[in-house]
Formats: structure tokens, C-alpha cells, sequence
């Protein structure tokens, strides 16, 4: 944990989650301070992961988060790595709040590991004929639409599409 106080008095951000996915073994959660509906989002993205993926592959995929006690948001940052290439990381998109329901973490998270996973190189979620799919809540239940069609986030590899690269 970082937790603490700069030299101004001012609250540093708290490292609440260190977890990592593979395609081997999914999401393994090394610590985490965050609530449930955090790792039950976590792991419905990771289990999207598996599928849907373009260009190149993920190999491996770092997350950790920080909790924003001036806030509440805990941004979420990446660090992926694709087949032969560096790995590369960051956070870009909205940002979940620690009270967020897991509807809501599961959007907002997807969004920020889908622009990282995009940087890396590989296209995901990513469907033949119709291309991106897009983190959105639909009456309050997260989930990837494209071309009019939506599908849970969690529920990919119901729907096909195994890894297309």
C-alpha cells in the first residue's frame, strides 16, 4: 500500500488491486482492498479476454489500481503484452468510483483494457464482418454492443469467435 501524505498534505493514492491475466489461467488477484464487485467484474472481463481477439494475441495483461481518496475513482492501469512485442501500458477512458456497482466497474474497466490492449496491437473484443464492440450499459447490465447487438461482458465466448488472428 502506498497510503500516506506528500510534503504538502496532500493524500497519496492507495494501490488497492495487483492482478494479473493470462490466457492460461485467466485473472489471478495477487492483493486486492477493493470491494467484490470489483474482482466479479475483473473477472467477467478476463473472461472475455479468451475470445474475439484480431491482428495478434495477448500474452499477458498487468493490472493494477489505485484508490483516489480525494475522489473516490480508482483508475485502473494495464500493462499489456502481445505476442513479440514489448509490453506497453497506461490508462486511458473513464474511470470506475469504489462504490460503483459491477455493472458499472465492468463497462467503465472494459473500456480502459480495451484502448490498452488496442495500443498493444491486437483488436479486442473484435468480431469478424462486425468489427469493434463497445462497453455499454444497457439497462443497467454491462455489456458489448456493435451493428445492434449486445452481448453481457462475461459472455463472449458464448457467442464464438475464438481468437481470429
Amino acid at each position: 500500500m502506498i497510503g500516506g501524505y506528500d510534503l504538502f498534505g496532500q493524500a497519496l493514492d492507495e494501490q488497492v488491486l495487483a492482478a494479473t491475466w493470462t490466457p492460461q489461467r485467466g485473472v489471478e488477484v495477487e492483493s486486492s482492498d477493493l470491494p467484490d464487485a470489483w474482482l466479479a467484474a475483473s473477472k467477467r472481463i478476463g473472461r472475455d479476454l479468451h475470445v474475439c481477439q484480431y491482428g495478434n494475441t495477448i500474452e499477458q495483461i498487468d493490472w493494477t489500481a489505485e484508490y483516489q481518496s480525494s475522489s473516490g475513482y480508482v483508475p485502473l492501469f494495464s500493462r499489456v503484452t502481445a505476442t513479440g512485442r514489448a509490453p506497453i501500458g497506461g490508462i486511458g477512458g473513464a474511470m470506475a468510483r469504489i462504490d460503483d456497482d459491477e455493472e458499472t466497474v465492468a463497462a467503465l474497466n472494459a473500456e480502459l483494457v480495451a484502448n490498452e490492449v488496442a495500443d498493444a496491437g491486437v483488436a479486442w473484443p473484435y468480431r469478424e464482418g462486425d468489427g469493434f464492440m463497445q462497453p455499454v450499459l444497457v439497462n443497467g447490465v454491462a455489456s458489448w454492443t456493435n451493428m445492434g447487438q449486445h452481448h453481457v461482458i462475461g459472455s463472449l465466448s458464448d457467442i464464438g469467435n475464438q481468437r481470429d488472428s
